[in-house]
């Protein structure tokens, strides 16, 4: 779970990976916090941040 606690570093990663996937921010959170989230997990925090999701094509 990615809390409100969290929020600030979830914005910091997101703001320095801009275009990662949604695979690869879920893979860089468990790097920077040892704790493994799921694609849903990470979705629903980063929609609670209101951060745009892109696809890739």
């Amino acid at each position: 779970m990615i809390g409100p606690v969290q929020q600030p570093l979830l914005l910091a990663q997101v703001t320095a990976r801009p275009d990662a996937t949604l695979a690869e921010h879920c893979a860089a959170w468990a790097a920077e916090t040892g704790v493994a989230v799921s694609a849903l997990t990470k979705c629903r925090a980063l929609g609670r941040l209101d951060w745009p999701l892109k696809k890739r094509r």
